[in-house]
């Protein structure tokens, strides 16, 4: 069902250029791909997380955002009626060619339309105040995704942690102790690229930082006290999880990528001990597929780069146990056996 009717696409489109000359904009770069960020007040909400990667300026960047919060910011009268009308109907929906992707979440009341070959896109938002805080943690993953898988890229639901001359790919769904290995490694000298969505260049296997956001779970005692001076305002009713914006307060733990050397599957034990084994590609494709087609909505042709990815490196599972350094010290170990 297209919800959004194709004559629709021009008058986004035409909105998004209505903007041209806002002065509220914001650039980034992530490796040789630049864009900008451009639109009201709410700006500044969903570009907490991509601040390790921001740039002063860039004079031709590849994608727009468009980032619009209430009706009132819509130019068009067609619009602002469609939009009323999806908050109104609470009608979720996804339309998805080779040319557009738009679709409309009603549970947070937000709407995204992108142009694949303008490499344009409007992201607007009924109230930016009723928006999960878990979002500003990935924005606009889906419109990255889809910008940048177009050619060498792929994107991956993984932890990086390693240092300039190389590092490790933490894949894996949510508790099995990803972001606790990741964090287990503040101070120990290992650098982080990310600890949820990471973008690999599958030719070069060279993967880049995009997000600095960690989040971990409220029940998580030993994080909590290590990063409690920096773990971000939360509502401790609706809010499941604490966010830590690394480039505001670890700026140190991040670098912008490295030479992937091996993928490795994190397994919380619950032992004392952490033990780092070999895995097989079949194991590292479990980890890695399932949890990123799931959250980017891609298509089956996706599957074949990751099998791809994960019969190129070397496999690995590291049991972690409680106790942190330990685990950090294992990495390490592993990094200085690999070529």
């Amino acid at each position: 069902m297209n919800v959004v009717q194709a004559e629709n696409f021009s008058l986004i489109t035409d909105e998004i250029k209505n903007y041209a000359n806002i002065t509220h904009c914001r650039y980034f770069s992530v490796d040789t791909n630049t864009f900008c960020i451009k639109g009201d007040g709410s700006v500044d909400n969903f570009c907490r997380s991509l601040q390790f990667i921001e740039e002063s300026y860039c004079p031709k960047p590849a994608l727009t955002i468009l980032q619009l919060n209430g009706l009132k910011t819509i130019t068009s009268s067609v619009l602002q009626k469609m939009f009323k009308a999806l908050v109104e109907q609470q009608n979720s929906f996804w339309q998805e060619d080779e040319h557009y992707c738009a679709w409309f979440e009603s549970s947070f009341n937000r709407f995204t339309f992108f142009d694949k070959k303008q490499h344009i896109c409007l992201h607007w938002v009924e109230n930016v105040n009723t928006i999960h805080k878990g979002l500003f943690s990935i924005p606009y993953i889906h419109v990255f995704s889809r910008w940048l898988s177009r050619e060498k890229y792929v994107f991956i639901h993984s932890a990086g942690i390693g240092h300039q001359t190389g590092g490790i790919l933490l894949p894996s769904k949510g508790g099995s102790g990803k972001t606790t290995t990741t964090l287990s490694c503040i101070g120990s000298g290992l650098k982080t690229i990310g600890d949820d969505f990471i973008l690999l260049n599958y030719h070069t296997f060279e993967a880049f930082n995009l997000y600095s956001v960690a989040q971990f779970e409220r029940n998580h005692a030993i994080i909590e006290n290590r990063l409690k001076h920096c773990i971000a305002p939360y509502n401790s009713h609706t809010d499941e999880k604490y966010q830590v914006y690394m480039a505001e307060h670890l700026p140190d733990f991040l670098i912008k990528s490295f030479q992937v050397k091996a993928i490795v599957i994190p397994n919380f034990t619950g032992e004392t001990n952490t033990m780092i084994q070999p895995a097989d590609a079949g194991k590292i494709l479990l980890g890695i597929a399932p949890s990123t087609m799931f959250a980017l909505k891609t298509p089956m042709s996706y599957l074949s780069v990751l099998g791809n990815v994960s019969r190129q490196l070397p496999a690995y599972q590291i049991n972690t146990g409680t106790k942190l350094s330990a685990i950090s010290e294992s990495l390490q170990q592993l990094l200085l056996t690999l070529p």
